[in-house]
């Protein structure tokens, strides 16, 4: 069911890696009867429905089943190898020009749910020139929206460290708690152990 969100807000998946610490394309990784792309689609679409895009690279045509299933737009990365700037470069090119801020995450953050994406668009909806990202684990970063007044700044990203620098140098920016956020599936182990602790 998709929630009541603001019709300029759009979501940017980002699932263009190769899961090389994985071993094996871990989008498609399953944990508690679902993919971990098709849960984070289902998330996405829950919270900003059609306004959902992803940004695949590595692994694409395995995936190209689950984006169908779940109608989710998507782009193709093919410059993926370059790192994570690359898919945030990819992803903010193809968003419409009614676009008023875009909500990043990526697809291995399992545990995101649509409350706490709520949370984040709450309080974006009453800054909504401000950078809201979360705060976990003594770190910040994605889930993020990204008002467009950095829209350029995102299109112009280079390497593997997304947009950190820009949460923490403009003076807009909020944070909102959300421990769930420090989860990430990078190996296998890490796999096993969201099964045994949060199944």
């Amino acid at each position: 069911m998709e929630t009541r969100t603001p019709d300029g807000l759009f979501t940017l998946l980002l699932g263009a890696g190769a899961g090389s610490r994985f071993g094996s394309a871990k989008q498609l990784a399953e944990y508690d009867g679902q993919t971990l792309l098709g849960r984070a689609l289902k998330t996405a679409r829950a919270v900003t429905g059609s306004r959902s895009i992803c940004v695949i690279g590595a692994n694409a045509q395995a995936m190209l089943d689950e984006l169908t299933i779940n109608a989710c737009a998507f782009v193709l990365n093919a410059d993926w190898q370059s790192g994570q700037a690359s898919s945030i470069r990819a992803g903010v090119r193809a968003l419409p020009t009614q676009c008023r801020a875009v909500l990043i995450w990526h697809v291995d953050q399992p545990l995101v749910t649509v409350s706490a994406l709520g949370d984040l668009i709450s309080a974006w909806q009453s800054a909504p020139d401000a950078v809201v990202a979360a705060r976990f684990a003594g770190n910040i970063g994605p889930p993020v929206i990204f008002p467009a007044r950095l829209f350029t700044a995102l299109r112009e990203l280079q390497g593997d460290r997304g947009g950190k620098r820009l949460i923490n140098e403009d003076d807009q920016t909020r944070l909102i708690d959300m421990p769930a956020a420090a989860f990430d599936v990078d190996t296998k182990a890490d796999l096993a152990k969201l099964d045994a602790n949060y199944t």
